[in-house]
């Protein structure tokens, strides 16, 4: 009953499943309507205990699973997305925040289509 008042419509829901009452039980989420179950995410539980069926996923761990959501009318995030993809370069893995101002003013944003070659050895 308290799930009734939920914000359920959001893009992204996290919610906390497992054993009642501190978590939601499985079988009060796998009954859900498909539309929220497509943007909803549990925590707390492992992969494994989840049944396809359900419709469920989990919220995987680690900093490459993160879910991340952009806003449109953020300027801000422009920036962000191109150190996050300079961090994952390991040449750059050293460069240090002085450094960082510097490659940014060199960075543009290119987009190719799926299997474009962009470089060459």
């Amino acid at each position: 009953k308290q799930l009734l008042n939920f914000p359920w419509h959001h893009d992204v829901i996290l919610h906390e499943m497992g054993v009642p009452p501190i978590h939601t039980p499985a079988d009060t989420l796998k009954d859900l309507d498909a539309k929220i179950k497509e943007r909803l995410y549990v925590v707390h539980v492992a992969k494994k205990s989840l049944k396809p069926e359900w419709g469920l996923k989990v919220a995987e761990v680690g900093p490459q699973k993160s879910i991340r959501i952009l806003s449109e009318s953020d300027p801000k995030m422009h920036w962000i997305e191109m150190l996050e993809l300079i961090e994952g370069v390991e040449i750059f893995e050293d460069l240090g925040l002085e450094k960082s101002s510097t490659l940014l003013q060199t960075c543009r944003r290119r987009s190719v289509r799926k299997g474009t070659i962009i470089a060459t050895e």
